[in-house]
């Protein structure tokens, strides 16, 4: 890390004390009259003796120009505009910034060339011990993404020839620790749908058991979810279409956007219960949409909405709906909405459905990523599968 004193002023440059020389040292970035990058040390006893030595330097370049090089707090607001911005979902944008965001509070001030991969490791080690908001440690997931999103943001500088090496790749990452997957049982799914029929609100305790059961029973995301369309129901075929999510970005709101993978677009065969289910709910929310009147906007044709017919927000609706009815159904505060999706997951698995099957459903990116993420699901089908040969045996 840069020392205490290393911090620079508009126009000159990154400075950094040499204890070997014990002199100050002024690096500076410039460019000849074909665009080549050159770079070049001024030392001196004294600041203001290196900084004579650069200006008298400067006076005797005749068609170049010089640059300095950017701070990290600069370079990442560099990357996230010119780069990030023009090559990922307004979501993925989202998590860059919240993440970098870690690595600016921390470096902000410190040249891209004084970032040194001892103090990026002492970073990470220290993200995990105090490095929320709260005080407490960030989980092992959301510091490697922290190092993920530097180390791309990093190579785009090296690409621009800005620094020569790549110093977060150097690190080590931390240890991926697996949270445990959190599974509803089949009485707890339903005491949290029948807590959702009994809310303080006619409109959503007629909207939220449809939402849930839907959920439940088709294994989607809540970005899916909450960007389902009535175009995508097809009534006569049974089945639900996806092939768009919606994400809500600070400063712009809903945005809808590509599904996940080119796998997560795909169209779900549903119960003929679930058919009815929305067929009746259709209904209901044309006559209710009817009775508002004008107070009620058709935004996008969304199946799932605000009372007002807005597009839903998870950061709200969590908030205000969802986590009160954990509280009510007696479910662990730790349960998240996409754990209704391993709920889906789980109750085919246990049933004997194909992993492949399942995977589609799912919209995995192959079958080995459903079998990776619910391998404990399987393994409990070791005791049927040895009952069934036991039972095959007999004869």
């Amino acid at each position: 890390m840069a020392k205490k004193g290393s911090r620079r002023r508009n126009g000159e440059g990154s400075w950094r004390f040499d204890e070997k020389r014990k002199q100050y040292r002024l690096r500076i970035t410039y460019y000849d009259s074909q665009e080549r990058m050159h770079r070049k040390d001024f030392f001196g006893a004294t600041k203001r003796e290196a900084l004579a030595k650069m200006e008298a330097f400067h006076t005797g370049l005749t068609g170049e120009r010089m640059t300095v090089l950017p701070t990290v707090s600069e370079w990442i607001d560099i990357y996230l505009k010119q780069y990030a911005a023009n090559r990922v979902k307004p979501r993925t944008y989202e998590k860059y910034q919240s993440s970098l965001r870690y690595v600016t509070k921390a470096f902000g001030n410190v040249s891209l060339e004084d970032l040194k991969v001892f103090d990026l490791q002492k970073f990470f080690t220290d993200l995990l011990k105090h490095g929320s908001l709260k005080g407490d440690g960030l989980s092992t997931s959301t510091v490697r993404g922290v190092r993920r999103y530097l180390i791309t943001a990093l190579d785009a500088a090296v690409d621009a020839e800005l620094i020569k090496k790549n110093p977060a790749r150097a690190t080590k990452p931390p240890r991926n620790v697996s949270r445990e997957m959190v599974i509803l049982t089949k009485s707890q799914a339903k005491e949290l749908i029948f807590k959702a029929g009994l809310v303080d609100s006619e409109f959503y305790a007629t909207a939220l058991p449809v939402l849930l059961k839907l959920t439940m029973h088709t294994g989607m995301r809540q970005g899916e979810v909450f960007g389902l369309t009535w175009d995508s129901f097809n009534e006569k075929a049974g089945t639900i279409t996806v092939n768009k999510a919606i994400a809500h970005v600070v400063g712009k709101g809903a945005v809808f956007q590509e599904p996940k993978t080119a796998t997560s677009k795909r169209t779900i065969l549903l119960t003929s219960h679930d058919v009815e289910m929305l067929k009746a709910y259709r209904d209901w929310q044309q006559q209710y949409a009817d009775e508002l009147s004008e107070i009620y906007e058709w935004h996008y044709n969304l199946i799932f909405t605000t009372q007002y017919g807005y597009p839903l927000s998870p950061t709200n609706f969590s908030r205000r709906w969802f986590r009160p009815l954990l509280r009510e159904a007696g479910i662990h505060d730790s349960f998240t909405f996409h754990q209704l999706r391993h709920y889906h997951a789980s109750v085919l698995l246990e049933a004997g459905v194909p992993v492949k099957v399942v995977s589609e459903r799912l919209g995995h990116a192959s079958a080995k990523m459903t079998l990776d993420v619910y391998a404990h699901v399987i393994d409990h089908q070791q005791d049927k599968a040895v009952a069934a040969l036991e039972e095959y045996m007999k004869d």
